[in-house]
């Protein structure tokens, strides 16, 4: 396990760094605002998806191994993902040519969501191919393909930027890069989206299993999102850039859990032993709570003794907020794993109740406070969401609020709250947590005692 945990780890780690290398590249090319207008490119580009995936690639992790004719499962899907967008595509540019105003929350329709949309419409075929090279073991293909697209994306938007210095090309270089890889995956995509090959029966089982995940996935994602948005209608694009940085290596610490969480998810949903099944997801636990406690000290480092020699004082001068913004990602490994039993139980329903109560209390937490504390308020609500979320998702996967890891949860989230609002130093603060990862090892390894008997 160890070893497979390693090798998605490497090359998660690797493409998850390239395109946040991206992002850190851009304030050295452009211009504030524009980094700002690149921010709200890429919210958007990360909620669309959400919806209009329908959740179906949620479906692939959960129903593609079970699946009897994978050849009518992939083109049923690949063909309403192709449909979805069409439509979309063709209500922007009805409201575009009738709307008084070309502008959605800083973004015009034409051709700014325009190519969004085909961005995320090509983003779509690619990830599903993936998804299904993983649920197949099919591990060389998922590790080539994604380490390509990477570096194919980061080569072709910051040569973009520099030549350029436009926004744009941010859009037309991931968007050339997602049609290459499109390519690479033209087998699993293309051989069988034949229309005689869609099934109706299978859509609307995949869709009874996967509607939820929309609003779960939207609701989610404007945890991280919503912000960039309301800081663009309250303050303006060079806030909203200066957030956008901080964000963007604040949320690096999910590259801590990405490997781990890639390999591990479709071991706990093949699993049908619970104690085996309860073992692997406290191993998750335990390897991702190790790993963002020592990616938020590399964090802490870089803010402290590198960013200054290389960006201007416009962001460095919110730079100290970026390990207490990254103190509140050490929250989702709980979430992780309480959203992997709730998946495994197909409680989809319960998954999307809970996600859409914590990002409406996001929502309006950063409308009330950002007026008043501006970017401050941003980092403080983001914390607090994650912890909200994962400490509900807890105790509904638990069924309860006296088992021991809920204690754990606990535990991590007072000393999260104490180190964001600066009470205790990093020092404290990753003694706790080390404190917390040796109590979880030592229930693992009763676990094992009682598994062995």
């Amino acid at each position: 396990m160890l070893k497979g945990i390693l090798s998605y780890g490497v090359v998660e780690g690797v493409s998850k760094g390239l395109n946040k290398l991206t992002f850190l590249l851009l304030p050295l090319l452009l211009l504030v605002d524009e980094v700002g207008k690149i921010g709200l490119i890429v919210a958007m580009e990360l909620i669309l998806p959400l919806i209009l995936f329908l959740g179906l690639e949620r479906a692939v992790l959960r129903f593609y191994s079970d699946t009897k004719d994978k050849n009518i499962f992939r083109s049923t899907i690949f063909i309403v993902n192709t449909c979805v967008h069409v439509l979309l595509l063709f209500v922007i540019m009805i409201v575009y040519l009738i709307s008084p105003s070309n502008s959605f929350f800083g973004l015009e329709y034409f051709p700014d969501l325009f190519l969004i949309v085909i961005l995320v419409y090509l983003q779509g075929n690619n990830l599903i191919a993936l998804n299904m090279y993983r649920v197949d073991s099919m591990h060389k293909q998922y590790f080539k393909f994604r380490l390509i697209f990477q570096i194919l994306k980061i080569l072709l938007v910051i040569v973009g930027i520099y030549f350029t210095g436009s926004f744009y090309a941010y859009l037309f270089g991931a968007i050339l890069s997602n049609l290459i890889l499109i390519w690479f995956n033209r087998k699993m995509i293309y051989s069988t989206s034949a229309r005689k090959e869609f099934n109706k029966s299978t859509l609307l089982s995949l869709l009874a299993f996967s509607w939820p995940f929309i609003f779960h996935g939207v609701a989610g994602n404007l945890l991280g999102n919503a912000d960039k948005f309301i800081l663009e209608q309250y303050l303006s694009l060079t806030e909203v850039g200066q957030y956008t940085f901080i964000y963007a290596i604040a949320s690096s610490m999910s590259f801590a859990y990405i490997g781990i969480s890639v390999y591990i998810e479709p071991l706990i949903y093949k699993q049908e032993n619970e104690l085996k099944r309860n073992l692997l997801l406290n191993k998750f636990l335990m390897y991702s709570l190790s790993t963002g406690l020592l990616a938020l000290i590399i964090l802490s480092l870089i803010g402290e003794f590198l960013l200054a020699y290389i960006y201007e004082d416009q962001y460095i001068e919110v730079s100290y907020l970026i390990p207490l913004l990254a103190s509140g990602f050490l929250a989702l490994p709980f979430y992780l794993k309480s959203n992997y039993t709730l998946i495994y139980r197909k409680h989809s329903l319960s998954i999307a109740t809970i996600s859409i109560i914590t990002s409406v209390l996001n929502i309006v937490l950063n409308i009330v406070l950002i007026p008043y504390y501006g970017i401050l308020a941003a980092v403080w609500v983001t914390i607090f969401s994650y912890l909200i979320q994962a400490c509900i998702f807890t105790i509904v996967s638990l069924r309860s609020v006296i088992k021991i890891d809920f204690f754990y949860f606990v535990f991590l989230s007072v000393f999260i709250l104490l180190y964001a609002f600066q009470l205790i130093n990093l020092h404290l603060f990753g003694l706790a947590v080390l404190v917390l990862i040796f109590m979880i090892h030592i229930s693992l390894k009763k676990g094992k005692l009682i598994n062995e008997i």
